[in-house]
C-alpha cells in the first residue's frame, strides 16, 4: 500500500507494482539527509525545438485529465500482464484542478487495495515550466502539502539543446518519505519500484520527440 503511494508525485495514475531493470544513464542514492536522489538522462536525436514541445505536452496534459490526454508518457509504467498477490493496489484520477496565478496543482485521487477498501486523497504541489536564456527548459513539479507517507518532493526534466539535432534530457528527482515509511523503503527496493518507472518515463518522452521530428521532416 505505501510504496505505490510514494510514486505519486510522478505523475502516475493507476500503477500496480512490479520489479523491472532500470535502464542505463540512471542511478539512485539514499543521503544523511533521508532524502533518495535519482539522475536519469538520455541523448534525443532530434532538436531542442521538437524536445520542448513534449515537455509542453506534459505540462498541459497534466492541467487537465493527465490519464486520458498522457497515456503515451504513461506507457509501460502500469500493472503487468502476470499480476502477483502484491499488486492488490489501484490508483485513479477523480480529478485535477490548476490555478495559472500561482501554479498550485491538486491531483484527487482514490485509492482501492484488495479490490474493497476505498480511500480518496489529495496531492497538493507546484507546477511550473521555465525557459532560459540559455536554451534550456525546466519543467517542475514540487510537493508543497505533506502528505502521511510523503513529506518533501520535487521533480525536474530538462532539455538542453546540443546541436542542431541533439538535445539532452533529464530528469532529477527528490523525494523524503515518512519516518515510518523510511525504515522500511530501502533503496533496493526504491530501485525496484519507482527508478526504473522515473526512467522509462524519461524514455517515453525521448521517443515521442525523435517520432515528431522524424514526422516533421517526412512532411515539411
Amino acid at each position: 500500500m505505501w510504496y505505490i503511494y510514494t510514486f505519486l508525485l510522478f505523475f502516475s495514475f493507476h500503477f500496480a507494482l512490479t520489479a523491472q531493470k532500470t535502464s542505463n544513464g540512471t542511478k539512485s542514492e539514499y543521503k544523511s539527509d533521508r532524502y533518495f536522489y535519482t539522475y536519469s538522462s538520455c541523448i534525443v536525436n532530434a532538436p531542442a525545438e521538437d524536445v520542448e514541445l513534449v515537455l509542453d505536452d506534459i505540462y498541459n496534459g497534466l492541467k487537465n485529465e493527465p490519464t486520458k490526454n498522457l497515456r503515451w508518457a504513461f506507457y509501460g509504467l502500469g500493472r503487468p500482464k502476470n499480476k502477483s498477490k502484491e499488486d492488490n493496489v489501484q490508483l485513479y484520477e477523480k480529478s485535477v484542478t490548476f490555478y495559472p496565478e500561482t501554479d498550485v496543482y491538486i491531483v484527487n485521487l482514490m485509492m482501492i487495495i484488495d479490490e474493497s477498501d476505498v480511500t480518496e486523497f489529495s496531492i497538493e504541489g507546484e507546477l511550473k515550466s521555465v525557459k532560459h536564456p540559455t536554451g534550456k527548459k525546466d519543467l517542475n513539479l514540487n510537493v508543497t502539502k505533506k502528505v502521511k507517507v510523503l513529506n518533501d518532493g520535487h521533480i525536474c526534466i530538462s532539455s538542453i539543446p546540443q546541436g542542431q539535432n541533439k538535445t539532452v534530457l533529464t530528469l532529477h528527482s527528490k523525494l523524503r518519505f515518512g519516518f515510518i515509511i523510511d525504515l522500511f523503503f530501502t533503496q533496493s527496493k526504491y530501485k525496484e519500484v519507482i527508478e526504473w518507472r522515473l526512467a522509462k518515463f524519461l524514455v517515453n518522452l525521448k521517443d515521442r520527440a525523435e517520432e515528431n521530428y522524424m514526422r516533421r521532416s517526412l512532411n515539411p
